[in-house]
């Protein structure tokens, strides 16, 4: 018996944010999906606690998940209807717990619910081990801000988070900010997975065709979709047969649309269903590429793309910025290139045309990567086992 399962017996996971589910990125409701089911498959007891929309991704837990979907007040009245919600969840929390045999919280960081999350913080649920998952703070969202202004801002939200038993961080680079910034709790890193495990690998639609560059996803601010274009229209003057394909939609999509009038082989192809694009994708044509951008979020974030894109058994093309180093490895598990570098990128490119063979049997390793290492069940385990190491040791500061 694993003896982080045996000491907690159950997990309520809490994602404090009235549009979690029904508004916003897809990002975020596929990480709260994903460790969901990596804790019920550990052999936990788990409740899943949000607001309006959560109820609409019933069929994608687990089926002894338990959720509770806290609805809204009038969402005409914006702030008031926020600030009610969020005593209205944390009532319903407390009084979940009053019958719980659980010891453990884990409730993501929400910048905009900063009373929540002050109602949630030790000494005010119980008994509870609180373990709190940052997957950045106001202090990385508001580079804008002079230095001084997000000095004090980063210096406010580590006072918060030292009010939690334990902190958990996706990535090392966030946990270094995090220590850096005064953190006394204990800190740990669980990055993002991908439930492949559940996924078909891509048959094989045929060995024949062009090169298929492939983006899919939220086009977010993090990702450096110019410098992609640029390179792939390079490679185009001595690679004709290449295409530059984008699935998807989000705040830089009219960016990404003025980038495909470049070019007739550049198709943009709009939002997706996941599950729709399984049969799209061939490793023998195919290869994903992750543009992440140095000077951005993506220094201290877990893209679940990329253990998307591994899931498929296709080669990736990424950045080498962040965590993805920290993953992958180059030539072995994908290609990766400076993103600071554009003739780098293209020569690479070039050299993945030319390499079929080779090219498909990263993909294959990646894949299986994926699935030794990097499930949300194996990903889970390993948070259980941190934050349970800590309890045994007595290393959680449970100073109220």
């Amino acid at each position: 018996m694993n003896k982080a399962v045996d000491r907690f017996k159950s997990a309520l996971y809490v994602l404090p944010k009235i549009d979690f589910f029904s508004d916003g990125g897809r990002g975020r409701v596929t990480h709260a999906i994903g460790l969901g089911n990596g804790l019920a498959r550990n052999g936990l007891r788990v409740t899943m606690i949000s607001g309006p929309g959560l109820a609409q991704f019933r069929h994608q837990l687990d089926s002894d998940i338990k959720i509770i979907e806290i609805g809204a007040q009038d969402r005409n009245v914006v702030i008031f209807s926020k600030f009610f919600w969020q005593l209205k969840l944390y009532s319903r929390l407390k009084a979940y717990l009053e019958n719980s045999d659980g010891q453990l919280v884990i409730t993501r960081y929400a910048v905009g619910n900063i009373l929540l999350q002050l109602l949630m913080t030790r000494g005010s649920l119980g008994n509870q081990i609180l373990a709190l998952e940052v997957n950045s703070l106001a202090f990385h969202q508001y580079t804008a801000f002079p230095k001084r202004v997000r000095g004090s801002i980063l210096k406010a939200e580590i006072g918060l988070l030292n009010r939690f038993d334990v902190v958990y961080a996706v990535s090392e680079n966030l946990r270094g900010d995090l220590l850096g910034g005064g953190l006394k709790v204990s800190a740990v890193v669980a990055p993002n997975a991908s439930n492949a495990v559940q996924m078909e690998t891509p048959g094989n639609n045929g060995t024949e065709g062009p090169v298929r560059f492939i983006y899919f996803g939220q086009f977010h601010s993090y990702y450096d979709f110019d410098f992609l274009v640029s390179a792939f229209l390079k490679l185009r003057q001595t690679k004709l047969s290449t295409e530059l394909h984008f699935w998807g939609g989000g705040e830089l999509s009219h960016i990404v649309e003025r980038l495909a009038e470049k070019d007739d082989a550049i198709r943009l192809h709009g939002r997706f269903n996941e599950y729709d694009l399984r049969s799209l994708f061939n490793p023998h044509t195919d290869v994903f590429v992750l543009p992440s951008k140095p000077a951005s979020a993506a220094k201290i974030t877990s893209p679940i793309k990329l253990f998307e894109y591994m899931s498929y058994g296709v080669p990736v093309l990424a950045a080498e910025v962040g965590q993805v180093p920290e993953i992958l490895e180059h030539g072995k598990t994908a290609y990766l290139y400076n993103p600071h570098d554009l003739d780098s990128l293209v020569s690479l490119m070039v050299w993945v045309v030319e390499n079929v063979a080779e090219r498909k049997a990263v993909g294959i390793r990646a894949r299986e990567e994926q699935l030794n290492h990097h499930t949300w069940q194996k990903r889970a385990a390993t948070l259980l086992r941190d934050i349970g190491n800590r309890v045994e040791t007595g290393n959680l500061t449970r100073k109220a």
